[in-house]
């Protein structure tokens, strides 16, 4: 009776000891990750204001398009999102709650809510880059291997189980930055993302009952989601620094200019903003699409003062200028 106690006490400590093992590597693991996304996230240089830009949802069909009941492409487009937001690099306009906001507005308009409470129409924020991407490849399974193995001993009522299992999904999205203005697509990227998980498993079988410890990891499809946006975040950080950042002029007050973007957007007091006005559109006859804008240098303003959401800024020479005309760093 003492031997088969013993047993069952060595036993038991052997399947707690390797499950916390198994789980405190699992919280190593997903610290080093945190560690080495803070690391990548520092080292990212912020040059000039922020853009706006606008993640919609991906795209999937069949498949591609739901896991176990949860849309795959509305969670990679908010998981993009808050990457893109946590650089501090862009000022991210959500339009997958675009409805919401609207049904929001609409109550204001009929009168359901107090008109000094309800949200205004008209105050929504323009993107000026949409990011829009499909899910192309989308495997949350692609490779599962297991392996039990179970240790009886004669003539005691005792079992010993062991297991492990290692999973492996696949990932791929087509990632596509649009010009909001003209709809044109300005870059263009897939991204490719593999991960693997490993468990183990410890059990102990005694007489009729069970007692054991699971640290099977069932979701490589999550780890593969998170690298395949980050590669994707790198991605849009890395292509629109070569797109030229915008704003407008709200109003003009004497040698004062109102500026659509204030401290939130990245603009600080003593910055040099150009000014330009747009000459004339060019219209294709045949099509009726604008084909681009022709743009005259007017002059530049000063910033002398930044508020979160507007600037205001000096004139440096006097010329002419009206509300709707182009700055740009």
């Amino acid at each position: 009776m003492k031997l088969r106690h013993s047993l069952l006490i060595a036993l038991l400590s052997l399947s707690l000891i390797g499950g916390a093992q198994a789980r405190s590597k699992k919280e190593e693991a997903r610290a080093a990750a945190q560690a080495e996304a803070a690391a990548a996230a520092a080292a990212v240089e912020c040059t000039g204001p922020k853009k706006r830009v606008a993640v919609l949802k991906f795209g999937g069909t069949g498949k591609y398009g739901a896991y176990e009941g949860w849309d795959v492409g509305e969670a990679v487009a908010a998981q993009l999102s808050t990457a893109l937001d946590q650089t501090g690099c862009f000022i991210v306009i959500d339009r997958m709650a675009l409805s919401e906001v609207l049904r929001e507005q609409e109550l204001g308009l009929a009168g359901v809510v107090n008109r000094e409470t309800a949200a205004r129409a008209g105050n929504m924020i323009g993107a000026q880059i949409l990011v829009k991407g499909d899910i192309t490849e989308f495997e949350p399974g692609k490779k599962g291997r297991g392996t039990t193995l179970g240790v009886g001993l004669a003539n005691v009522p005792i079992g010993l189980r062991l297991g492990g299992n290692k999973n492996v999904a696949h990932l791929a999205l087509d990632v596509r930055l649009i010009d909001a203005s003209s709809g044109q697509v300005l870059f263009t990227q897939r991204v490719d993302s593999e991960a693997k998980t490993f468990g183990l498993a410890f059990g102990i079988d005694w007489k009729k009952a069970s007692l054991g410890t699971d640290n099977f990891s069932k979701t490589p499809l999550g780890m593969a989601m998170r690298e395949a946006v980050g590669e994707a975040a790198g991605f849009i950080m890395q292509q629109t620094r070569e797109i030229g950042w915008t704003a407008q002029v709200v109003e003009v007050q004497g040698a004062q200019l109102f500026v659509n973007a204030g401290a939130s957007a990245g603009i600080k007091i003593g910055d040099t903003l150009t000014v330009y006005t747009v000459a004339r559109e060019l219209i294709d006859p045949a099509t009726g699409l604008s084909l681009g804008r022709i743009e005259q240098k007017l002059g530049q303003i000063r910033v002398e003062q930044v508020d979160d959401r507007y600037a205001v800024g000096a004139r440096l020479t006097e010329f002419p200028v009206r509300r709707g005309d182009l700055l740009r760093m």
